[in-house]
């Protein structure tokens, strides 16, 4: 929603964190969980991430192919964090478990 892109900006500004979610962002390895290859939104994946004991991260990755994967994978720390840059046909998005 604007409002939480505009929370999302502000905090990002003060130094309060990273923005939620985080764009073309993988936080790669310290998987606690795949949870589904069918996971429609990254705010589903986020939700999943905080009804999992030890999840506070979470990086969730859509391709532009219809009948492709949706995969969500929880994480217990975003040490991995690993900017993708410009991704063709594919978005990935990450967050902390905060993030929804």
């Amino acid at each position: 929603s604007w409002a939480q892109l505009k929370l999302s900006v502000i905090q990002f500004l003060l130094g309060l964190g990273r923005p939620c979610p985080e764009f073309n962002v993988d936080y790669y390895g310290n998987d606690i969980g795949l949870i589904s290859y069918r996971v429609k939104k990254w705010q589903d994946c986020s939700r999943e991430c905080q009804n999992r004991e030890g999840c506070k991260f979470w990086t969730w990755i859509k391709k532009d192919d219809v009948n492709s994967d949706l995969p969500c994978f929880l994480k217990s720390s975003d040490s991995g964090r690993n900017e993708r840059g410009d991704q063709e046909g594919r978005l990935t998005i990450s967050g902390s478990v905060n993030c929804a």
